[in-house]
C-alpha cells in the first residue's frame, strides 16, 4: 500500500493507495483488530507492507471509546515531524471494514474527516 498527503481544493488528503488485493486484506484486517479492540493503536510506519510519500506524516490509527472520535489530527511528534492521528470508536472502524470490503474491483471509498479526509483506492481487481 502507498500512503501519501496531499492538499485539496477542500482541505488536507490522505490517499491509500491499495495494489493488490493482499493489501486489500491486510488493511481490512488492520481496521477489524481496531474494531474488535484486539489492538487500540498501531502506526501505519510499523507495516511492512506500506510504502510512503517523502512528504507524508507518521499516521497513527486508534481506537477511542467516545462518539466523537471519528478525527483526524496533528498530535504529538516524531523524527519526521507531526503525527496524523485518526481516531474512531468500535463502530466507526467496523464501518471502514465494511467500505474496504466493498472494494471488490477498482474504485474509491472515503473515509475520515477533522483535519484530513481519507481515500482509499484500490487500483487493481
Amino acid at each position: 500500500m502507498f500512503v501519501a498527503l496531499y492538499r485539496a481544493k477542500d482541505g488536507p488528503r490522505i490517499i491509500f493507495r491499495l495494489q493488490s488485493a493482499e493489501e486489500r486484506e491486510k488493511l481490512r484486517a488492520l481496521f477489524l483488530d481496531l474494531a474488535n479492540r484486539r489492538i487500540d493503536e498501531f502506526s501505519l510506519r510499523d507495516a511492512t507492507w506500506v510504502e510512503f510519500a517523502a512528504t507524508c506524516p507518521t499516521i497513527a490509527l486508534q481506537y477511542r471509546p467516545d462518539e466523537t472520535s471519528r478525527q483526524i489530527q496533528y498530535k504529538g511528534k516524531d523524527d519526521i515531524g507531526k503525527i496524523l492521528t485518526w481516531t474512531r470508536h468500535e463502530e466507526g472502524w467496523m464501518e471502514c471494514v465494511e467500505k474496504i470490503e466493498a472494494l471488490s474491483g477498482p474504485g474509491h471509498q472515503f473515509m475520515g474527516s477533522g483535519e484530513a479526509e481519507v481515500e482509499v483506492s484500490f487500483l487493481v481487481p
